[in-house]
């Protein structure tokens, strides 16, 4: 890596740790979605084989609680965007000013 990029080699392997806790975090964050996913998948597979509409029901339940969870974390993801826009902007406006 410090060869690759020199001027990097002061953060030593700082940056590498929180890059690592990073997508550790996104990871975690992730296995909800999925285990609901997999609840989905098993559900509804039971329910076209027996042909039970409450083990569908039991299923849906399961998608919608996946894309409930789904929806605030794209909401949360698309408010931390929208602050560091505006904090950009202001951090740009007032480096200009002190000039």
């Amino acid at each position: 890596m410090n060869t690759m990029y020199p001027t990097l080699s002061h953060f030593g392997g700082g940056m590498n740790i929180f890059i690592g806790l990073f997508y550790f975090v996104l990871a975690a964050l992730y296995v909800y979605p999925i285990v609901k996913l997999y609840q989905f998948s098993n559900l509804s597979e039971a329910a076209l084989a027996s042909e039970d509409s409450g083990i569908l029901s039991k299923a849906l339940l399961a998608q919608k609680s996946m894309f409930k969870f789904m929806g605030i974390v794209t909401i949360v993801v698309i408010s931390i965007y929208v602050l560091l826009l505006v904090f950009g902007i202001f951090g740009f406006i007032f480096m200009d000013m002190s000039r």
